[in-house]
Formats: structure tokens, C-alpha cells, sequence
């Protein structure tokens, strides 16, 4: 087992000082630990940290992200796309996916009022690109035709 901390390479070498290990055994920790440069305590688990303070949040019984209009409306859609008569706004075409449907009525449940969390700012900023990138590659496509036709 190798030494986490100084802290910890100092409690066992007083261990050893008083016999209760092995000089082998604190020679073959020492070894395993290798040159680096431990710490001076060792911490705890940031990971375990947040998950206690995720539970601890639960049951403190905090406030509900989604108020129930959304969940009604979530629930409705997902029955829609379940029988197969659930449609995209913009297209018109055939909703399948379950996170597509998710979102319809998510959004529909912003539009009449309900209690939803803002659209995440990372799919306002994807589809800010995507429509950037159409209209590069639409420039790119008329200056090539023009410089064709100098060519000639």
C-alpha cells in the first residue's frame, strides 16, 4: 500500500519506531510510493463530497425544477409519440425520438406559462453555428461559379 501523504509516511514510520510493523513492510510502501512528491495530508474523495451533499439536498426537500403543467404537458406528448401522431413544429414530419418528444413539451409547457428551466445556452449557440455555417458554405459556392467563369 503506498503512502498517500507525508502525513501518513510519518504516522507509520512512528509505527515502526514502536514495533507494531515490519521495517520489510514500511521499506516496500516507501518503495511503491516512488519519487513523487506527496502531499501534505491527504483529501478526501471530491466525488463522495458531492454526492452526500446531492442526498442531503433531496432531503432537505428543495424546490421542484418543473412545475406539474410541464409534467402534464410532457406526459401528453409522450402519448402522442407512443401512438404515432406526434409532429415536429417545423417540419411537420413524424416525432420517434424520446428526447425530441421530451423537449416538445417542455416547450410547450414554457409557452403556456408553466414552471421549466431556461433552454440550455449551448443549444442556442449550436444552432446559432449551424445556420452560420449554411451561409459559409453558400458564399463559398457563388464566389466559386464566379471564379469558374473568370477561368474561362
Amino acid at each position: 500500500m503506498p503512502f498517500k501523504s507525508r502525513a501518513q509516511r510519518r504516522k507509520f514510520a512512528a509505527l515502526l519506531m514502536e514495533g507494531k510493523i515490519s521495517e520489510a513492510t514500511f521499506e516496500e510502501w516507501n518503495r511503491e510510493t516512488g519519487g513523487r512528491k506527496l502531499p501534505e495530508r491527504a483529501t478526501a474523495n471530491a466525488a463522495a463530497g458531492r454526492r452526500r451533499t446531492a442526498a442531503a439536498r433531496t432531503r432537505g426537500g428543495s424546490m421542484a425544477k418543473y412545475g406539474k403543467k410541464a409534467s402534464e404537458k410532457v406526459e401528453k406528448v409522450m402519448h402522442e409519440r407512443k401512438r404515432g401522431t406526434l409532429k415536429s413544429g417545423s417540419s411537420g414530419k413524424k416525432v420517434t425520438s424520446r428526447k425530441q418528444a421530451i423537449a416538445i413539451g417542455l416547450s410547450e409547457a414554457r409557452r403556456a406559462g408553466g414552471k421549466v428551466p431556461s433552454r440550455k445556452s449551448s443549444a442556442k449557440k449550436s444552432s446559432a453555428k449551424k445556420s452560420s455555417a449554411k451561409k459559409s458554405t453558400a458564399r463559398k459556392k457563388s464566389s466559386r461559379k464566379t471564379s469558374s467563369s473568370k477561368k474561362k
